[in-house]
């Protein structure tokens, strides 16, 4: 097994190939209509836990099924694009939400952006 790194070049590659398939989503998303964007989510769930919890295993064996989407890995880069999605606790660095946060506006613009993940 080489211990070698990936090549910056590579890296660079792999990255602009990930911005320029999330910006081509998030073009294709926008376009949807609301009613087409909200078919797409038919009583979704959202798994969080804590770090070194099974997490990643779960999220390999939930993988298996063919019932079941994903964006692929975490969501944080989604949340970060709503500046008021800031800690409901300002003296904690959690970055814990509640249901304050998730007011109908938030929500109609967030579903796009997980489509275009």
């Amino acid at each position: 097994m080489s211990t070698r790194s990936t090549p910056a070049r590579w890296r660079r590659t792999t990255d602009t190939v990930e911005v320029r398939a999330r910006k081509y989503y998030r073009r294709l998303a926008a376009r949807l209509s609301e009613r087409e964007v909200a078919a797409c989510f038919d009583n979704p769930v959202f798994i969080v836990s804590a770090p070194r919890s099974g997490s990643t295993l779960l999220f390999t064996l939930m993988m298996a099924s063919p019932d079941i989407w994903t964006i692929g890995g975490e969501s944080h880069g989604i949340y970060a694009q709503f500046p008021h999605l800031r800690a409901a606790d300002a003296q904690m660095s959690s970055g814990r939400l509640d249901a304050t946060h998730a007011d109908a506006r938030t929500s109609h613009q967030m579903r796009p952006l997980y489509l275009a993940h």
